[in-house]
């Protein structure tokens, strides 16, 4: 099934034995754009740390309950190794994590070249920091993981000038492989949002946050316009809950997916958004 991405976060991760937290961002792999890890924000018992749980250990997103199942204790998830989700991760890291979890690595499985051709990426913000301070990135490993949430807003140029930004990401919740992504195209074609496939970038340039495609601003003019409803019929929340003030906002507010915390819901739960009225 393909799903917006955006659409998950905020779920809860559900263990054998209790909730073990709610979805705050995901990890993907930015040489095959596949979604290797959830990053969930633990309950106040965990000392609401952040935890990596690998996209592979998932059963299918629960649209109804909003939740994702995992074959994990919440003491495993407790005692496992400390990762600093706000700093680059690195494979060294991974190694520790899946030997813990004794779970297969998905680097060890062939999934390297499984979902296309490598787009060509600048060094980030980070990785220049690192040649400035001396940090020897060999002694660390490979780092490949980006955060979706990092990416969202990044700038897309077309082949002959700007088209908009990157809005969403559309995954198949079967591979986890992102196969495309929503560019609002608003500054240029008025009210207009386009489905653009993953495929078609040939860079990213992490230090100006953009990404280059191989197409047209002609292409991009006469392409369909995004329609969520196209999608399958879970894949979209009706309404988005901003934490912590548990406010209510529908699909047409300004907040809806934009605020910093919160989950999606078809229940009508919380207090009415003032702007749009929940």
């Amino acid at each position: 099934m393909h799903i917006l991405l955006n659409n998950l976060l905020g779920f809860s991760v559900k263990a054998q034995d209790g909730i073990i937290g709610r979805v705050h961002d995901f990890y993907f792999d930015d040489a095959t754009w596949t979604v290797r890890y959830l990053i969930v924000r633990t309950g106040s018992w965990f000392s609401g740390r952040f935890v990596l749980i690998p996209s592979s250990e998932l059963g299918k997103p629960d649209w109804e309950r909003h939740h994702f199942s995992v074959e994990l204790t919440c003491s495993q998830v407790r005692d496992s190794p400390d990762i600093d989700t706000e700093k680059p991760v690195y494979r060294q890291q991974e190694i520790a994590l899946h030997d813990y979890y004794q779970w297969l690595p998905y680097w060890k499985v062939g999934m390297v070249d499984a979902f296309g051709p490598v787009p060509v990426s600048s060094p980030s913000p980070a990785e220049g920091k690192e040649k400035e301070d001396g940090t020897d990135q060999k002694s660390l490993g490979d780092k490949h993981l980006r955060s979706i949430r990092h990416v969202r807003g990044y700038y897309i140029h077309a082949e002959d000038g700007n088209i908009g930004h990157i809005d969403e990401c559309i995954v198949d919740d079967t591979s986890w492989s992102i196969e495309s992504f929503v560019a609002d195209t608003r500054n240029f074609f008025p009210g207009k949002k386009v489905i653009l496939p993953v495929d078609k970038i040939t860079s990213v340039e992490w230090l100006d946050f953009s990404v280059h495609l191989s197409i047209t601003r002609e292409f991009v003019k006469n392409s369909p316009e995004f329609n969520p409803e196209k999608l399958e019929k879970h894949a979209v929340g009706k309404y988005w809950i901003g934490l912590p003030a548990h406010t209510r906002h529908n699909s047409t507010c300004t907040y809806y997916q934009n605020t910093k915390k919160g989950y999606l819901t078809d229940k009508k739960e919380g207090t009415a958004c003032n702007q749009c009225g929940g």
